[in-house]
């Protein structure tokens, strides 16, 4: 069908043929009137000759103006009307081939075409998206003195379908220009094409005239600019255009829809719009969420401060038997202290534990930070644990006190984080390695060696072993003292555990060797660039294998920046002294 009906190409065309089709003429009003009489006609002498045969069935055959079976005579307009149905046919198969043959017998013949005949065209056209045929065949139309009617311009749109939007602007402003008010259906096929390209503005832009104009939108129009919405960011024009919507509309949008603006509101961490659309979706269509969407759901309760919506989501979770993770509760415990509920969250951190959840130091952080910015929430906090342990049987676990204690030093408050820790016992609770480590934490912060030693004696004694970040804690403790070997020998036994010690112990006892001019601070520089010593945490050895990737030729490159920053801290440290945290 590669046939080109560009304007010349169209003329091109008609000369192939006797005649022009500016030599005729028919009124649109006409041919409709005699196009419905024909179907009328034929489809009777079809069910009276072929009663097996369907009436949709339309053979094209030269047409001729003497008698056909009946004895009936056409006339010039009889012919006009036989012709169109033909088009009309062929138009709805996009058969523009057959239309211009056609239209070349028609021409023949002597009939002049109208406006009907011109749609038919360029409605072929728009089946198959041939955009400069179409127009070829408009600017035809206009040549021969014929006005275009709303469906022309539809056709055209159709025909246009894979131009850009700014190609369809024209042509409506063009429709606008000939007087022609569209319709629902005008607005309906351009905001489709301007969300197919995702031009939201412009839809927005033609939705609002559409309603000016006291137009509604179909279901399909109104759903296409929503998702389109709501896939750009804007969840809450998706819930405004939904809502709206379905106040002045007696069909509802689909569940799907309400699904996508859902998603979007939880994407985007829009808590008043996830709260509308939960309570859409799930309680009134009852849809039940995956586990993907329910997480996004989650991380936006916990931003907004929603522990009513986060527990109802850990139901619908429990519900599908979704084995319940610390990624699950962490949201709920950060909406719980969005809303200062301090003892509710005391009470999620023991549900956890219920549920053989272990809840981490992370977990507690968002506890932790609300805690932290009033002294007197502290004191809160504290009280609350002592109120719960009358009212709940349920056992406390660690975490919930590691929290307090970690806020107790935060704040300076180290007695108060010693007195938490000599009253677990009351509470039947067992401290861990984190709760040792906060506690070193403020000894580093006093300097008190002393404690330190007593808190490293009783997690012996308790048969808590100690980590990395214990060993790294009591050598930045030594190093607060004057006397400072035991630091080496708290490095040694860190490596005979076959732990890797941090570049934080490193720059800490170099500080420390070069402020008192020991000279062991060389030994710690060349150890802690030595290309044998792995790197201390996946980041580094991740970088460093990538060094060596990229280039080959020096696969130490991370190891000379490290010299290079040592060697620039050891000459600073020559002028100013030492603050070791």
């Amino acid at each position: 069908m590669a046939v080109s009906l560009s304007k010349n190409a169209f003329s091109l065309a008609r000369s192939k043929t006797a005649n022009s089709f500016r030599s005729f003429g028919v009124t649109s009003t006409s041919a409709n009137q005699i196009v419905r009489q024909h179907r009328r006609d034929t489809s009777a002498r079809t069910l009276s000759t072929h009663p097996g045969q369907s009436s949709s069935h339309f053979d094209v055959q030269p047409f001729s103006p003497y008698p056909v079976a009946g004895g009936t005579t056409f006339s010039r307009a009889g012919l006009m009307g036989r012709y169109n149905l033909a088009f009309g046919h062929l138009a709805d198969r996009g058969d523009l081939i057959q239309c211009l043959q056609l239209a070349a017998q028609m021409k023949a013949q002597g009939i002049k075409p109208d406006v009907l005949t011109y749609n038919c065209l360029i409605r072929a056209c728009g089946r198959e998206a041939l955009a400069k045929q179409a127009a070829a065949i408009f600017e035809d139309m206009l040549a021969v003195g014929l006005q275009p009617e709303r469906e022309t311009f539809h056709s055209l749109f159709k025909a246009h379908s894979q131009e850009y939007s700014s190609v369809l602007l024209s042509l409506w402003k063009k429709m606008l220009e000939a007087e022609i008010i569209p319709n629902a259906m005008s607005y309906e096929i351009l905001i489709a094409h301007l969300t197919k390209e995702d031009n939201l503005e412009m839809a927005l832009t033609i939705l609002t005239e559409m309603e000016k104009r006291d137009l509604s939108p179909s279901t399909e129009t109104a759903e296409s600019i929503v998702l389109l919405a709501a896939k750009q960011g804007n969840p809450r024009l998706a819930l405004d255009l939904t809502t709206s919507y379905e106040t002045v509309s007696v069909r509802p949008l689909s569940t799907a829809t309400w699904v996508q603006v859902l998603a979007s509101c939880a994407e985007y961490l829009f808590g008043e719009g996830v709260d509308v659309t939960w309570r859409k979706t799930v309680k009134d269509l009852n849809v039940i969420p995956d586990e993907g969407l329910c997480l996004d759901i989650l991380h936006t309760c916990g931003r907004n401060g929603m522990p009513a919506l986060a527990s109802e989501v850990l139901s619908v979770l429990t519900e599908q038997k979704i084995p319940l993770g610390e990624h699950h509760f962490s949201p709920l415990l950060e909406a719980l202290c969005h809303r200062g509920l301090v003892k509710d969250a005391f009470l999620a951190i023991m549900r956890m534990d219920a549920v053989g959840i272990t809840p981490t130091m992370e977990t507690t952080y968002p506890l932790f930070k609300y805690i932290i910015e009033d002294a007197e929430r502290l004191e809160t906090a504290c009280n609350h644990l002592e109120d719960l342990q009358q009212e709940v049987k349920t056992p406390f676990h660690v975490a919930a006190f590691n929290c307090v204690i970690r806020a107790s030093i935060s704040l300076g408050d180290l007695q108060r984080a010693i007195g938490l820790y000599n009253s677990l016992s009351e509470f039947k609770v067992k401290p861990n390695v984190d709760t040792y480590n906060l506690l070193l934490g403020g000894c580093i912060a006093t300097t008190h060696r002393e404690l330190g030693d007593k808190l490293l004696l009783e997690m012996k004694e308790a048969h808590v072993l100690p980590d990395a970040r214990t060993y790294e804690r009591l050598i930045i403790l030594c190093l607060t003292q004057t006397n400072y070997e035991d630091a080496f020998f708290y490095l040694e036994e860190m490596k005979e555990q076959k732990m890797i010690p941090s570049l934080n112990i490193y720059e800490s006892l170099i500080r420390k060797c070069v402020t008192m001019g020991d000279t062991r601070y060389k030994l710690a520089v060349e150890e802690s660039t030595s290309p044998c010593r792995p790197s201390s945490t996946p980041e580094e050895r991740a970088k460093s294998l990538q060094t060596t990737r990229d280039n080959p030729q020096n696969p130490t490159g991370t190891v000379s920046t490290s010299t290079n920053d040592l060697s620039s801290l050891i000459a600073n440290l020559r002028h100013t002294p030492a603050q070791i945290t």
